[in-house]
């Protein structure tokens, strides 16, 4: 078997911060679209508490 060096694996702090970013930016765009669909599903029952909260 041959010798492998472990430098291969080394993943460089702006890569990491680069898949981090691409990580969170993913997460936040499922966030917000399951956020309009739960908006969207429950608009009536949100439109008659918002009529009631400014009665």
């Amino acid at each position: 078997m041959a010798y492998q060096s472990r430098k291969r694996n080394y993943v460089s702090r702006r890569e990491k911060m680069a898949q981090h970013g691409r990580n969170i930016r993913l997460f936040l765009i499922f966030l917000v679209v399951g956020l309009v669909v739960l908006v969207y599903k429950n608009r009536h029952d949100l439109w008659f508490h918002i009529q009631n909260w400014f009665r």
